[in-house]
């Protein structure tokens, strides 16, 4: 069995002792992204404070009801392989029940029980072993005598409204619903051994808000762009009280087979050659993570090695479980030593590596600098707060949201909701043919310009080709899972500095922050007319109101977009992986923001320009401009 299990909290308290195993509460956020409460986030990869919970076993001639109610509440402890909701099951059952890391996640107090209905087991069946016997309808259970019992099933039901479900991975596909759909699941329950116990149970883990915090943190897949440069984030949701042991080997499977979520399907991919298959255990010596593959990496070059070395490294890192925390990584093929070719002779890869160095996350370009407009139309350069502006280009009034592609070598404006571009430093600006009513612009690193409106979302070459028109952006939604009123219009989109995920605005009753994944099609193969560029949803969201949209957004780093709210005072750092936000204080009648790591945020007013070098609120007037832009 793969071990990717985990998570459940005391689902009735009173069936279930929780032990602060260390300091650390979990907190309700006030609000924001995915899920309506918080998980703890490994962030630089440091293991978390948690609650372990003591599950009781269950009690003589307990009936069919409490044993199930026992069940759902024992499941929460991963100590001995769940050994003691295992208690609860018939061995043929205890078999059978495999929930991984699947969950589902009730809001309210929980499941609880929705109806008991009883049947007799047909002469012959084997109930009392597996539950897969067919009762039969023309004999009903007659009095509660032990022969009567033996003879008996009930099948329970429990169900209650779900906020949030996990595939077997731990990746959500279903989060923060606002109007939570109904879920039921079955149990039956047989007489084994002189007791009450359950012979099916679902294959899923059944959760409270307050287990799921207990229970769960936020760690980081690591998977490759399509262009095998560097390394994308893929939020899981991991069990804390999964053995260190039981959590490494389950990282490992997910590298190998790349779970099926919003980032694969060709946003981003795995180092790992198809048909690489695990050799043995992961194991964990002195902070070392000791990784042996065979299969289809045998015959895989050098890069390919090196690129797999620093999956490794940067998907296990820090994951510690009240172990010592994985701090490098040894990659083993066939039982021989990878040495990288500029380790120096050492197979032990840590962060310092060049391997792990070379494939790190992209954060953005770096650097202060950062252009604007002034009143006159002159487009200006800045090196950061206090240098001196430098002319770039006249390009004159009317023009706004500036934006800088990351090489800096172009740049494009809205001018009443047409498309502008330019080569950095030329007052000829290029009206595009891709029509009106944009509202925002976007560079990736691949110098194409992403513009969007409520009406449409185009991709653009940096300038204008023969026969070269705006490729169409198709956001798929989960129809399900959006925001009450969501309309589908794009109001605001960012491209991240990895060019592979997305932030994005949809107008709405409740106006949805939202992030994707870009799944560009092979324009070779679409024949003459241009294949579209598709945006595949991640489930992690966050719900606006009307007082309360998404004016503007921006990138900061890898892992967070900073979001202007719609007062033009708020501002708020969400994590993309579904972690809780960060406010930012604010200054009144803000226009836009715009952030680049390790440079701050820049906020512009109607007249004026403020930079925030830490992004905490310390802001310092950087003199007259509008539209500013960080270059990204």
């Amino acid at each position: 069995m793969r071990s990717r299990g985990s998570r459940r909290v005391a689902a009735a308290l009173g069936a279930a002792a929780v032990l602060a195993v260390t300091a650390g509460c979990v907190s309700m956020p006030t609000g924001g992204p995915v899920l309506p409460y918080a998980v703890s986030s490994s962030g630089n990869g440091q293991a978390q404070p948690y609650m372990q919970i003591i599950p009781r076993a269950p009690f003589h001639g307990e009936s069919p009801t409490d044993i199930v109610l026992g069940f759902v509440a024992a499941n929460v402890s991963f100590v001995g392989k769940q050994r003691v909701a295992r208690e609860y099951l018939t061995p043929a059952a205890s078999h059978e029940w495999q929930p991984g890391w699947s969950a589902t996640v009730f809001g309210g107090s929980g499941p609880t029980i929705k109806r008991r209905v009883a049947s007799v087991i047909p002469s012959g069946g084997n109930d009392k072993l597996s539950g897969t016997a067919t009762p039969s309808p023309s004999r009903r259970p007659s009095a509660a005598s032990p022969r009567a019992d033996a003879n008996t099933r009930y099948t329970i039901t429990v169900g209650g409204k779900v906020d949030a479900r996990l595939t077997s991975t731990g990746t959500p596909y279903a989060v923060a619903r606002p109007k939570p759909i109904g879920q039921t699941y079955s149990f039956d329950v047989v007489m084994y051994n002189g007791e009450w116990r359950i012979s099916r149970a679902p294959n899923t883990l059944l959760l409270t808000h307050p287990e799921f915090e207990a229970d769960y943190q936020l760690r980081n897949l690591y998977f490759f762009d399509p262009g095998l440069q560097h390394l994308v984030p893929d939020p899981v949701y991991v069990p804390l009280q999964a053995t260190q042991e039981d959590l490494v080997n389950g990282l490992v499977q997910d590298l190998i087979t790349q779970p099926a979520d919003w980032l694969a399907n060709g946003a981003s991919q795995t180092a790992f050659p198809k048909g690489t298959r695990q050799i043995g255990k992961v194991t964990v010596d002195g902070g070392t993570a000791s990784v042996n593959l065979g299969g289809a990496i045998a015959r895989a070059p050098t890069a390919v090695k090196e690129q797999v070395s620093a999956q490794l490294l940067s998907t296990l890192k820090g994951a510690g479980q009240g172990a010592q925390e994985v701090k490098s990584v040894a990659l083993y093929v066939n039982g021989s030593q990878f040495i990288p070719p500029d380790a120096q002779g050492n197979p032990v890869q840590g962060i310092q590596s060049p391997a792990y160095r070379a494939y790190q996350p992209l954060n953005g370009s770096p650097g202060k600098d950062f252009y604007y407009i002034d009143s006159h139309g002159e487009l200006l350069h800045q090196g950061g707060l206090g240098a001196k502006p430098v002319p770039v280009a006249r390009i004159g009034t009317g023009n706004r949201a500036l934006a800088v592609s990351p090489d800096e070598q172009y740049f494009a404006v809205l001018r009443d909701g047409a498309v502008y571009t330019a080569v950095m430093g030329s007052d000829k600006l290029s009206l595009r043919n891709a029509g009106a009513g944009f509202t925002s612009l976007s560079w990736d690193l691949n110098d194409n310009l992403w513009a969007a409106g409520p009406t449409n979302v185009v991709m653009l070459t940096a300038t204008p080709k023969p026969n070269g028109g705006p490729l169409q952006v198709v956001v798929a939604t989960y129809p399900s899972d959006t925001c009450p009123g969501t309309t589908g219009a794009i109001t605001q989109l960012r491209v991240a500095p990895d060019g592979v995920r997305v932030a994005l605005v949809i107008s709405g009753q409740q106006p949805m922050l939202a992030f994707g994944a870009i799944v560009t099609q092979d324009q070779s193969r679409a024949g003459q007319q241009q294949a579209p560029v598709r945006v595949s949803l991640s489930p992690f969201y966050v719900c606006g109101t009307m007082a309360a949209a998404f004016r503007s957004l921006s990138w900061y780093g890898s892992d967070n977009v900073v979001a202007l709210g719609q007062d033009s005072t708020t501002l708020t750092e969400y994590p993309v992986n579904g972690g809780t936000p960060t406010p930012i204080p604010g200054k009144g009648g803000v226009l836009s923001v715009t952030a680049r790591w390790r440079a701050g945020l820049i906020a512009s007013t109607a007249n004026a320009m403020f930079i925030d070098p830490s992004a905490t609120g310390a802001w310092n007037p950087a003199g007259a401009g509008l539209s500013p832009a960080y270059p990204g």
